[in-house]
């Protein structure tokens, strides 16, 4: 890890000094401005910055009644609403179970948050939760821990965890074929509630995306990853690496649609008539991409693969169906 990686973000740092300013004046309510940046270990002009920040927080809705109300000159702060930020967060029994089970899910996608804060994290939520909260999380592990691939997601976390090479029988939905191959862990990534291993293919050579509820049998390898120096992780599901669950499309992109060039993963591959473009683009499920295309109202054409084609004409009939 580099050294500007261990370092917080800019983010981090502000949300750290906003949620210590409005509990500092409550406790202090006479200092002025020089005295609190002197204890908050800020410039003036910086804390004059957080206080004008946290004036565009609150409470979700975001009306004017919900948001902070700060009133301050140089010779203090008044605090007339603090969306109860200086507060204790008291959460419900099922508001803790999700809190927990997203941590976990944190905990497993290395490279996304400093794995021992998120451990940490949750000792402290487990100690804190008692009664009917921990009898929701103890039913919701439980179910977890049922599941027919959490055997397989556990070998792998340990795989990634230890830096080992796996070795995986898997089946791939687009070829109806279980194929066996030696892969080298990267990271665990999700997407459209499915969870995907990111890994170095030895038998294809190249970056894959490996669904975990279709490997039948992982088994680590006794011997270390090796993943090529010059090889460059995608950052997300569909930034660089190819996936034996990944169908490419190609499409017909029409003017009205162009904005989303720049912001969904297409790969423009040629031009079309009338100011379109041709374009591909990688895609998990069937289901989603059909979403994906009705929901440019007809600037989208899906040119292949055919059986998307008819998937998106179907489903645009069974629409059109509802208004006759």
């Amino acid at each position: 890890m580099s050294t500007q990686s261990k370092q917080p973000s800019r983010q981090m740092q502000r949300l750290a000094r906003w949620l210590n300013v409005i509990p500092y004046f409550r406790t202090h309510p006479d200092a002025d401005l020089d005295r609190a940046a002197a204890d908050l270990g800020v410039t003036v002009a910086q804390l004059r910055k957080d206080l004008t920040g946290l004036t565009m927080c609150g409470l979700p809705g975001m009306f004017p009644g919900d948001l902070i109300e700060i009133d301050y000159d140089e010779s203090g702060v008044d605090i007339g609403f603090s969306a109860r930020i200086d507060r204790p967060l008291k959460l419900t029994g099922p508001e803790a179970a999700s809190l927990l089970l997203a941590l976990r899910a944190l905990a497993d996608s290395p490279g996304v948050a400093d794995p021992a804060a998120v451990l940490r994290a949750i000792a402290k939520l487990e100690a804190a939760v008692a009664g009917t909260g921990r009898d929701t999380i103890a039913s919701i592990d439980g179910a977890l821990s049922d599941g027919p691939g959490t055997e397989i997601a556990g070998v792998v976390r340990s795989a990634l965890r230890d830096e080992r090479a796996l070795h995986l029988r898997y089946y791939s939905a687009t070829r109806d074929s279980l194929s066996e191959r030696d892969v080298d862990p990267i990271a665990l990534d999700t997407f459209d509630g499915h969870t995907y291993l990111q890994a170095w293919c030895r038998r294809s050579e190249g970056l894959r995306m490996f669904r975990l509820d279709r490997i039948d049998d992982a088994r680590v390898l006794d011997e270390p990853a090796r993943v090529p120096q010059d090889v460059r992780p995608a950052s997300g599901l569909f930034d660089g690496a190819a996936a034996d669950d990944l169908t490419t499309a190609v499409l017909e992109v029409g003017p009205g649609a162009a904005w989303a060039l720049e912001y969904h993963p297409f790969t423009v591959v040629g031009e079309g008539a009338h100011g379109a473009v041709t374009a591909t683009m990688q895609y998990a499920t069937e289901a989603w991409m059909v979403r994906f295309v009705l929901s440019f109202g007809g600037e989208l054409a899906v040119r292949e693969p055919r059986a998307l084609a008819d998937a998106v004409a179907q489903r645009a009939a069974d629409g059109l169906a509802n208004y006759s």
